[in-house]
C-alpha cells in the first residue's frame, strides 16, 4: 500500500529514547534505565505537525501494545486524550500502535521492534498504514460516503470495492462520486478485487474528487470517455489484461502526468483510441502517448510521463544504480530541451560530494557535458537529504521530483540550474529546510512549498526571474525568523527581496503571485 497516506513514527534510542509519531502528533520520551514512556497523542500539546484532517484525528483513540521482557497494552485511550505514560524494562520490545475511529473501526496500524540498550544509537521508522474500507456493493459505498464529512485531496478516503459491475440498480460508480453531497469528498479507490471486464463509456467521467484508482486485472476494455475530466488523477496504471482503450478515455485529466502500462501490455495501434490521453495545456486529448507507446521497443510495458501541462509523452527510463545512470547518459542520443528524457532513478544516495564530483548524480549532469535534457524523478529513492551543491550548475536538468524521504535541501543544491522549470514534492513531504541559494538562478515559473517546511534560507529562490506564483500548502507555518532575507525574486531582474516574506507573515498558507517584473507579491 505504498500509495496510501502514511503516518511516520521516528524512534531514536540513545541512553534515552525519543519517539515522534509525526502526522498523528504522537510524541514519546523515554528516560534510560527502567524506562518511563510518555506518549502524547493526536490532540496533545506537543503535536506540532499539521495534518489536513484534524477533525478525524481529534476523534481517534489509540491502543499501544508492547511485547518484550513482558507483554501488556495501553488503551484504548479516550478520544482526544493528550497523553499516556508507561514504564518499560530495558531489552527488546515489539511495539504495535493502532489508531481507532469513533465507530471502533481501525484507522491505521503500525509496528516496530526496538532494542533498548544504554549507550546505543538506533533510528527506526514505523509506518502506520491507513486501513481501507471494504465494500461489495456500490450502493453500500454510496450510503457510507454520503455520511462522511468533506475532506481534502491530501487526506482522501480509502475505499476498496469488490464488485462485478460498475453500475448497480441504475446507479453508476461515477454518479456516486459526482452526486451532490459527495463531490467534495476526495477518494482513493481500489478495484483490484473486482471482476468486471469493461469500464463502460463515461461510467467514471467528471469525477474531480477521484484521487487515484486501481483498475483490476480482469479489465479488457476501457471505454470512450470512461475517465474523462477526472482532474485529480495524477497517475494511472493500465493492467496488462487491457487490449483496448477507446477514444478520449482519459481526455480532460489535466493533472495526469504518469501512465504505467503493466507487464504484458500489448495494445495494438488500431485498439488504442484517438485523443485517449491529455497532451494539451487545457488537458484536451491528443495522440502523443499513443505514438510513444506504438514507437516503443518491445516490451511496450513501462511508465510514460509528460511535464505538467506538457504536450509530449515519452517512455521513462527506469534505473536503480548510479552506475546504470552513468552508462545510460553516456550512450543515449542527445535530445532537445523541448523533449526531455524522463528518467526515474531509484537510489539510496546521490553518490556523495557536490556536482563537481564525477561519480555523483549531479556530477554526471554538471555543465550538461553529455548534451542531455532530463526530467529526473527520484520519487522511488530513499535519500534523506539533497546536500550542498548536489546539482549546482546542471543546465540539462529540466525537472526534479523530490521523494518524501528527504528532510532537507542543502545550500546551493540546485543553484544556477538555468533550465529547471519544475520542482515537485511527493505527497507527505518531510522536507523541513530549504537552504540558502538552494534554487537561485533557476527557470521556475511556479513552486508549491510543502507544509512540512519550517525554514527557507536567504536567497533560496532569488534570481528566478520567471517565478511569479508561489503556493504554501494548507497548514504552512514558517516562523518569521526562519524565513530568510531576499528569499524570493522581485523586479525585472529577479533579484531577491522581502515582499513575499512580508505578505506571508500576514497571510500564511495560500497562493501568492506577482506580475512579471513586479516587486510586489500579494496573496490571492
Amino acid at each position: 500500500m505504498g500509495a496510501n497516506k502514511k503516518f511516520s513514527v521516528i524512534l531514536s534510542i540513545f541512553i534515552a529514547v525519543f519517539i515522534v509519531i509525526s502526522l498523528s502528533g504522537c510524541f514519546s520520551e523515554w528516560h534510560g534505565g527502567d524506562a518511563n514512556l510518555t506518549i502524547y497523542l493526536g490532540g496533545g500539546a506537543n503535536r506540532d505537525v499539521f495534518y489536513p484532517d484534524d477533525n478525524t484525528l481529534a476523534q481517534l483513540r489509540y491502543v499501544i501494545e508492547f511485547s518484550g521482557p513482558s507483554t501488556f497494552k495501553v488503551g484504548p485511550t479516550k478520544s482526544g486524550e493528550g497523553k499516556v505514560s508507561v514504564s518499560l524494562f530495558p531489552g527488546k520490545w515489539d511495539i504495535t500502535v493502532t489508531a481507532y475511529n469513533k465507530d471502533d473501526s481501525v484507522y491505521a496500524i503500525g509496528k516496530a521492534t526496538v532494542e533498548a540498550r544504554a549507550g546505543q544509537n538506533v533510528s527506526k521508522i514505523i509506518t502506520l498504514n491507513l486501513e481501507w474500507k471494504v465494500f461489495t456493493s456500490i450502493v453500500d459505498f454510496w450510503n457510507w460516503l454520503i455520511n462522511q464529512p468533506e475532506n481534502r485531496p491530501t487526506s482522501p478516503y480509502h475505499a476498496k470495492l469488490n464488485v462485478s459491475n460498475l453500475v448497480e440498480a441504475d446507479t453508476s460508480l461515477g454518479f456516486v462520486l459526482r452526486t451532490e453531497g459527495n463531490s467534495n469528498k476526495y477518494v482513493k479507490l481500489d478495484l483490484s478485487g473486482s471482476t468486471f471486464q469493461t469500464i463502460d463509456t463515461g461510467v467514471i467521467n467528471e469525477c474531480t474528487n477521484l484521487v487515484s484508482i486501481i483498475i483490476p486485472n480482469s479489465v479488457i476494455t476501457i471505454g470512450s470517455m470512461a475517465f474523462s475530466d477526472c482532474t485529480s488523477l495524477t497517475s494511472i496504471t493500465i493492467p496488462g489484461s487491457v487490449t483496448k482503450i477507446e477514444d478520449k478515455a482519459f481526455s480532460g485529466c489535466t493533472n495526469l502526468t504518469s501512465v504505467t502500462f503493466a507487464t504484458g501490455s500489448n495494445i495494438s495501434n488500431d485498439n488504442f483510441g484517438i485523443n485517449a490521453f491529455p497532451d494539451k495545456t487545457n488537458g484536451g486529448g491528443g495522440d502523443s502517448l499513443k505514438t510513444a507507446y506504438k514507437d516503443s521497443a518491445n516490451p511496450k510495458a513501462g511508465t510514460y510521463m509528460r511535464e505538467p501541462n506538457g504536450l509530449t509523452w515519452s517512455k521513462a527510463v527506469v534505473l536503480n544504480r548510479i552506475l546504470d545512470f552513468e552508462t545510460w547518459i553516456q550512450e543515449a542520443d542527445p535530445n532537445d530541451i523541448t523533449a526531455p528524457y524522463n528518467v526515474k532513478l531509484n537510489v539510496s544516495d546521490l553518490g556523495g560530494g557536490t556536482s563537481t564530483s564525477p561519480n555523483s548524480v549531479g556530477g554526471l549532469l554538471h555543465g550538461n557535458i553529455y548534451n542531455k535534457y532530463i526530467n529526473l524523478d527520484l520519487s522511488g529513492s530513499t535519500i534523506k537529504t539533497i546536500p550542498f551543491q548536489a546539482f549546482n550548475y546542471c543546465p540539462g536538468l529540466t525537472g526534479i521530483t523530490i521523494p518524501n524521504s528527504v528532510t532537507s535541501i542543502g545550500e546551493q543544491a540546485f543553484q544556477t540550474c538555468s533550465n529547471l522549470k519544475r520542482v515537485s514534492f511527493i505527497a507527505n513531504s518531510k522536507v523541513t529546510t530549504i537552504g540558502s541559494h538552494a534554487f537561485s538562478g533557476c527557470a521556475l515559473i511556479d513552486i508549491a512549498i510543502p507544509n512540512s517546511v519550517k525554514t527557507i534560507g536567504n536567497n533560496a529562490f532569488a534570481d528566478c526571474i520567471q517565478l511569479t506564483t508561489v503556493t504554501f500548502a494548507a497548514g504552512s507555518n514558517i516562523p518569521d525568523n526562519n524565513f530568510g532575507s531576499n528569499a524570493f525574486p522581485e523586479g525585472a531582474l529577479g533579484s531577491g527581496g522581502n515582499s513575499l516574506r512580508t505578505a506571508y507573515s500576514a497571510g500564511k498558507a495560500g497562493t501568492y503571485t506577482r506580475a512579471t517584473g513586479s516587486e510586489t507579491w500579494a496573496k490571492q
